[in-house]
């Protein structure tokens, strides 16, 4: 989800309870944390592929720089395993929101909840 995606989220706040109000609050504070973790991983898998390829361009392979490129080539591995992982938490985190917002409508059209069954709800 892109920054200006998560700016442009807006739910009517007069059918939320606070306790609703806060918990979705915390969700663009947790989905701007991993738009930005995204950012900052995306750019070091470019540094570490820049990096690469100058040092394949201006080395000769000997032993020492062939377990240095199979660390690289390890840590990149790892660090694109993380990559998927945050993308997939990503989505899970999509489909909460969702079902927050699916609920929410769901009891506006059923005549609302009272303020303690909203509350029990979450």
């Amino acid at each position: 989800m892109a920054d200006a995606q998560i700016d442009e989220i807006h739910y009517p706040t007069g059918s939320l309870s606070s306790v609703e109000k806060q918990i979705l609050d915390e969700y663009k504070k947790l989905a701007e944390k991993l738009s930005t973790l995204k950012h900052e991983l995306t750019e070091l898998n470019n540094k570490i592929d820049l990096q690469k390829a100058i040092d394949s361009a201006t080395r000769a392979t000997t032993t020492t720089d062939e377990k240095q490129e199979e660390a690289k080539k390890d840590f990149i591995v790892q660090l694109r395993a993380l990559e998927q992982t945050l993308s997939m938490f990503g989505t899970l985190f999509k489909s909460s929101v969702y079902k927050i917002f699916i609920n929410n409508e769901e009891n506006i059209e059923n005549g609302g909840l009272h303020n303690g069954d909203t509350e029990n709800q979450l």
